[in-house]
């Protein structure tokens, strides 16, 4: 997530080849990394050459100081959710990401798609990211995959890919 933020898919998965082709493609690994120039330099591609690297840098060094990913997977989401936000540079959008794609927690992602996918669906009224996450919580059933799929199924539809997900949903 940090590495595809304002910048385009290509790129941050050229940053990903970058890393795995040295071997750093691990949350261990860069955790462990004394210094960032290599980190830097790998993740170029992705922009954000300064910051990107930083964020990955802290975000890999709280799940491992948390007892790793198997331990966050049994954490509490709120929890996760306010200690993920502490970690300068990173926003909700990001944390709420991690929380729903990488950790399975019911938390629901208010991106641009889904800010588009609401405005054209009616619920203008309805536009802070709290507010937006508020009601998709209270009007699904609180389940990682509901909201992953319905997630998904949001930006297939405004990346028009297939429009008649809008008359599904």
């Amino acid at each position: 997530m940090i590495l595809v933020q304002r910048t385009t898919w290509h790129n941050a998965n050229m940053a990903l080849k970058n890393l795995k082709n040295e071997g750093l493609l691990s949350i261990d690994k860069i955790a462990n990394l004394t210094e960032l120039d290599e980190l830097i330099r790998l993740i170029r591609p992705a922009g954000f050459f300064q910051s990107k690297p930083k964020r990955l840098f802290e975000i890999c060094n709280f799940v491992k100081s948390n007892g790793g990913v198997k331990a966050l997977l049994n954490g509490d989401t709120s929890k996760l959710r306010e200690e993920l936000l502490e970690i300068k540079g990173v926003g909700k959008e990001t944390v709420d990401t991690i929380l729903l794609y990488a950790l399975d927690k019911p938390c629901f992602v208010i991106d641009e798609y889904t800010r588009r996918w609401v405005s054209k669906t009616g619920l203008k009224g309805i536009v802070g990211y709290d507010e937006l996450q508020r009601f998709f919580h209270q009007s699904l059933k609180s389940d990682p995959r509901v909201y992953q799929d319905l997630h998904a199924l949001i930006i297939i539809s405004q990346k028009d890919k297939e429009k008649a997900i809008m008359e599904i949903v």
